[in-house]
């Protein structure tokens, strides 16, 4: 009796140690899976993030469709530092495209940036001037490269505490000569034209270079004061008092109208006000253009993409980073 109770017992005993291999494949599975999480935490939160809101993200709200509302305003924004027009040039372009658009309201918050694109944008805004009214509305800093995109507006518009100007030119550089010698590098340089390594950081400028770079930069200067004075003529601005509203000076909203560098001191409320009785809509509301609905997370990141790609051009292109601020 006593061996077949043990003989009866001896599967139950069996069943035990599988259910303890069983139990402790199971931690051992857990306890890699949370090993290899936190060796590879920052790839798997991003893998993670990015599945999520892939997978979450509607197809059809990616679209840039007409979607039958009734707008008459779009709004575009120029904020942080000028390295590309490509963003703004497109806008610009479907503005001048869609009929609907009345008017647009260039909205600035930016302390200016490289030369080339801001000058760019000027034109731009020109020609959309041409065609539609445009507001200018500078909502914390309207300076340099920024100032001149505004320009050409019909109307520019900033808030009280507004910094507008600094109308000038500047090129940096410095000299990593006496570094690269106590590292022990020296460079080596093959090229044809005296100042062709003008504004080179490898050296110390010559006074040929810096009167090239200096000459440069008075022209740059002298183009944009002649920008500015003829789009801002009707304001009373003159070219030959460019020391007193130019010289890199900034100004508060309140003085930069003195001054006639904007229209009006307001706040976006001001702006619609004046947009509403410019077009005459009447009983009718300024309704803006509907952005484009898109995955917030996956626009970050085409945003920083796309931020990514113009420093990128800017550092290769503007050698000298000459900038308008």
């Amino acid at each position: 009796m006593q061996t077949g109770q043990e003989g009866d017992n001896k599967p139950t005993i069996i069943s035990y140690k599988k259910a303890l291999n069983i139990l402790k494949w199971i931690l051992d599975v857990f306890k890699n899976t949370i090993k290899y999480i936190q060796e590879h935490f920052k790839t798997f939160v991003l893998l993670s993030i990015i599945a999520f809101f892939a997978l979450s993200n509607n197809s059809d709200t990616t679209t840039n469709a007409d979607t039958g509302a009734n707008y008459n305003t779009l709004k575009i924004e120029l904020s942080g530092m000028i390295l590309s027009s490509k963003k703004i040039i497109k806008q610009v372009k479907q503005a001048l495209s869609d009929d609907k658009i009345k008017a647009v309201i260039l909205q600035i918050n930016s302390p200016g940036g490289a030369i080339a694109p801001s000058s760019e944008i000027s034109e731009a805004i020109k020609l959309l001037s041409s065609k539609k009214l445009v507001v200018a509305y500078g909502n914390g800093i309207m300076a340099s490269g920024s100032y001149y995109s505004a320009i050409w507006a019909d109307k520019l518009f900033a808030s009280k505490a507004s910094i507008v100007g600094s109308i000038g030119v500047i090129i940096n550089g410095f000299d990593a000569s006496e570094l690269m010698g106590k590292v022990g590098l020296k460079t080596q340089v093959i090229k044809v034209g005296s100042v062709k390594e003008a504004g080179s950081v490898l050296k110390a400028w010559s006074k040929k270079e810096r009167d090239e770079l200096q000459s440069l930069t008075q022209n740059m200067y002298d183009m944009f004061v002649d920008d500015v004075a003829n789009a801002r003529a009707k304001n009373g601005i003159k070219k030959s008092k460019h020391k007193i509203w130019a010289d890199a000076h900034v100004f508060l909203a309140k003085r930069a109208k003195e001054m006639g560098l904007i229209d009006e001191v307001g706040n976006i409320f001001d702006v619609e006000k004046y947009i509403h009785n410019e077009l005459k809509l009447g009983e009718e509301k300024i309704i803006y253009k509907p952005k484009p609905k898109q995955n917030e997370f996956l626009e970050l990141i085409g945003k920083n993409a796309d931020d990514f790609e113009e420093s990128f051009q800017a550092l290769a292109f503007y050698k000298l980073m000459a900038l308008y601020r």
